[in-house]
């Protein structure tokens, strides 16, 4: 095959694009014969002969000889997948292949720390590429499951009245089955997708703090997590908004196939049987409808008067705060000066408890947050689980220890 440039592709792509469009919607094979006609439909007085058409469409890379015939041919992947996006032909991407994904990135984890490890500059920037690639790629993937869910779902209720219901039903289920309910087990159930993310990124943040020697390759990592974080942003988004979307669908229209099945059986009994095998009266158990402790006009009257002559008393004041409330309070800006003067703090839970004795249990988790994302030195956890009693509750917890920023260092 001869090399084939962008310019010449895409303006041989704009100067046959109708044929192109016929060609991607007859989606799969088509014959020769067939494909010669849609070439011709297109052409005028100047166009070249079909034959012609046909052989620059195969030197180009537009089409190729289908595997099956050599007598039919077939749109290439990389030019269906384009019409895809343009058209908003979406194709959905199964579980499976966004679990080769998952697979792709949690080797590429274990690749990217060898070669970080072994100073080996030039295999991390290729391990970097191929990680950013798979990122994209299942990024997108997810974003055309979604618009394809959300346009089944869609069609699903505009052809309410040209569809049956089991049509409709066959449909969304193949979708539910197929696509949400093991998307929902690798997402929110067993937590697969989010276990490899995690561990990527911090690979990621590990990384960046060892290639402090090359500001490409530091700025190449930042990049790497912000195409990381988005990813995973966009993935549970995407995830919520099919389900939201056809959840509600699926139940109904599981809802009232079961109901038509049950009515189709139900009449062909009837029909075979005679109605009185249905046993309606037992089976249904219609109620009787009954009157029963209904007020009578002088009983509501007498309730209108005593309502109309309610006069509403004066609402309970609010308590004040008490002399515990106010001294249990950790303020922001005490806290800091408190940390910035006791660096370093080897046990932050002992220390919180020890410098506001009085401080409720709320106030110490709350605290201890604030020390937890690094605001003020550097955190590390250290050592096993201890106990810690604060004045209402007693705490299990890992002690966190924090030491002062080295000179130059930075939160990152």
């Amino acid at each position: 095959m001869p090399e084939i440039t962008p310019s010449r592709f895409f303006r041989y792509a704009a100067e046959h694009h109708a044929v192109l469009v016929d060609l991607h919607y007859q989606q799969g094979r088509i014959s020769e014969a067939d494909l010669l006609a849609i070439i011709r439909k297109h052409a005028d007085d100047k166009s070249p002969g079909a034959h012609h058409v046909l052989d620059q469409l195969l030197q180009l890379g537009f089409i190729e000889i289908d595997a099956a015939s050599s007598a039919a041919y077939e749109m290439t992947r990389h030019v269906a997948n384009l019409l895809d996006v343009l058209l908003r032909q979406h194709r959905l991407t199964s579980v499976q292949v966004i679990q080769a994904y998952v697979d792709d990135l949690s080797a590429s984890s274990l690749e990217l720390h060898k070669t970080v490890s072994e100073n080996q500059d030039a295999q991390t920037v290729r391990v970097l590429n191929e990680l950013t690639d798979s990122i994209e790629r299942l990024r997108q993937d997810s974003r055309n499951n979604r618009d394809a869910i959300i346009a089944a779902a869609v069609r699903a209720k505009v052809n309410a009245d040209q569809a049956t219901v089991q049509e409709r039903f066959a449909e969304i289920n193949r979708l539910w089955t197929k696509y949400i309910v093991p998307l929902r087990d690798m997402i929110d159930d067993s937590k697969i997708l989010d276990g490899v993310l995690d561990g990527l990124e911090k690979e990621l943040r590990w990384c960046r703090t060892e290639v402090n020697h090359d500001a490409v390759l530091k700025s190449e990592m930042r990049g790497a997590q912000a195409r990381l974080l988005r990813m995973r942003r966009e993935v549970k988004q995407d995830f919520h908004e099919s389900l939201r979307e056809i959840s509600p669908l699926y139940h109904d229209l599981r809802r009232d196939s079961r109901l038509v099945r049950g009515a189709a059986l139900a009449l062909d009994r009837a029909d075979r049987q005679g109605h009185r095998q249905l046993k309606l009266r037992s089976s249904l158990a219609l109620p009787v409808w009954r009157q029963e402790g209904q007020l009578d006009d002088t009983e509501l009257r007498a309730y209108l008067y005593e309502v109309r002559d309610y006069q509403p008393g004066r609402p309970a004041p609010l308590a004040e705060a008490t002399d515990q409330d106010v001294a249990g309070y950790i303020e922001p800006d005490d806290l800091a000066r408190k940390v910035h003067a006791s660096l370093p703090i080897p046990d932050a839970w002992s220390w919180l408890i020890d410098q506001y004795p009085r401080a409720s249990t709320a106030q110490i988790l709350r605290a201890h947050t604030r020390l937890m994302r690094g605001d003020w030195g550097t955190v590390r956890r250290a050592g096993n689980p201890a106990r810690y009693r604060t004045i209402t509750h007693e705490i299990l917890a890992v002690p966190l220890e924090i030491r002062p920023l080295e000179v130059g260092q930075t939160n990152e």
